[in-house]
């Protein structure tokens, strides 16, 4: 299902100021400015002071009024709450859908595979089929299945349409972890990556050279009915780097 990006209307908010005049019924200076206490000046005045405020006028401005005091510093960044004036000592380098007090996220480092053991093509159901090195969870054994819906060679997203899901794939890889008699513990899918299949020959029949760059797959579970591949929220997930298989 495509997702349409959100519009945002901003909402703009205006502000007057009020400027007090001085009474007109003060005397007026001999310099022709009336006077600040409503008396003759004995010494003429340089100019108006600016106004009358009630006490000393604020060392600089705050951008609201706090009875003529200036704020001691501005918070750079909104936390989300009055902390009283003062800034934050850090901000959180991500979202992560709730208040962790100003923490940045910690995130799990994918499992690497760095080789395929046992890699060769097997007959019949048309799949190639490897080990994933460094094995992965338990003691039951680990499986990386690529096989193909399509004789196209060069290089394909297998994040982009229709390699995004296992449901629609043409050049599909998957990689599943402690696989038993009830199937395997966990199933992954390409959630970023490319595939290079080298040459012009049909990777279907057995023979291709392929390349794996900076494939990351990500838990998923499969509909057993649409075959629709979903994210496990939270999930594991597990990647290679880069990887030249041979069959």
């Amino acid at each position: 299902m495509r997702v349409h990006p959100q519009t945002f209307a901003p909402l703009l908010l205006a502000a007057s100021w009020i400027l007090l005049a001085p009474a007109c019924g003060e005397p007026v200076d001999d310099d022709g400015h009336q006077s600040d206490a409503g008396s003759v000046d004995a010494a003429p005045d340089s100019g108006t002071d600016g106004g009358y405020d009630g006490g000393a006028p604020d060392a600089s401005y705050d951008g609201g009024d706090d009875g003529g005091t200036p704020d001691a510093g501005y918070d750079g960044g909104y936390d989300g709450g009055d902390d009283g004036g003062t800034p934050d000592a850090s901000s959180d380098a991500g979202v992560d859908g709730g208040d962790d007090g100003g923490l940045a996220d910690v995130v799990t480092p994918c499992a690497e595979i760095s080789a395929l053991d046992n890699y060769s093509f097997i007959s019949g159901p048309n799949y190639y089929l490897g080990t994933p090195n460094p094995a992965l969870g338990g003691a039951d054994p680990d499986e990386t299945h690529l096989f193909f819906f399509s004789d196209l060679t060069g290089a394909f997203n297998l994040a982009a349409p229709p390699n995004d899901n296992y449901a629609t794939c043409e050049q599909c890889l998957m990689v599943l972890e402690d696989v038993g008699p009830n199937g395997a513990v966990r199933q992954y899918f390409p959630s970023e990556g490319y595939m290079e299949i080298v040459g012009n020959e049909s990777p279907r029949l057995g023979n291709a050279t392929i390349n794996l760059y900076s494939v990351r797959l990500v838990e998923v579970s499969i509909d057993p009915i649409t075959w629709v591949s979903t994210p496990v929220p939270g999930g594991a997930c597990v990647q290679f780097t880069d990887l030249v298989l041979v069959p």
